[in-house]
């Protein structure tokens, strides 16, 4: 039979790692709504760069069939629209587009995984009790997402092993 001191340490430890899941949580949002805002900015730069070199090009193209301007003007218009496709091609913003909305995808997972876990799953004794796990299962997977891999499932190493204990034997924890 565990004594109450040993409950007093693991309610502290259980505890802390609540906390930690809470700024954890905090964290991945604030985090979802930076990669938000870079997918908003790679969408609005691949389509400024794309629409305006396609404009750039039918004006050249229209001023070449319509002779309407001089040779000079219409080389211009075409080094221009040839320069605009080779930044789009640079900068890549579609693939950096994917990229941001793969990130915020993973944090927005990540986020509503902690949540539930803090607004609901604690509020069952042995669930609870996994916090200190979880927050490490949480930990990891953000480091696979830092390092632009795919986000793990939850719990991919497995579920910690912890003694099965009735509710009954676990009302210290939820005091």
């Amino acid at each position: 039979m565990e004594t109450r001191d040993s409950h007093h340490w693991q309610r502290q430890e259980v505890d802390a790692a609540i906390k930690q899941l809470a700024k954890f949580r905090d964290g991945c949002e604030a985090a979802e709504r930076l990669w938000g805002r870079r997918a908003k900015a790679w969408a609005d730069t691949n389509l400024t760069l794309g629409l305006s070199a396609a404009l750039v090009s039918a004006i050249a193209g229209a001023s070449v069939l319509g002779e309407l301007v001089r040779s000079s003007i219409i080389a211009a218009l075409a080094l221009t629209a040839a320069g605009l496709s080779a930044v789009n091609a640079a900068l890549r913003p579609a693939d950096k587009l994917e990229q941001a909305r793969t990130q915020r995808t993973a944090y927005q997972t990540l986020r509503l995984q902690a949540d539930t876990y803090l607004e609901i799953d604690i509020q069952i004794p042995r669930r609870r009790l996994q916090a200190p796990s979880l927050y490490r299962d949480f930990a990891e997977r953000r480091l696979a997402i830092l390092a632009r891999k795919p986000l793990p499932d939850m719990w991919a190493k497995g579920r910690p092993e912890s003694p099965s204990y009735d509710d009954d034997e676990l009302a210290w924890l939820m005091e």
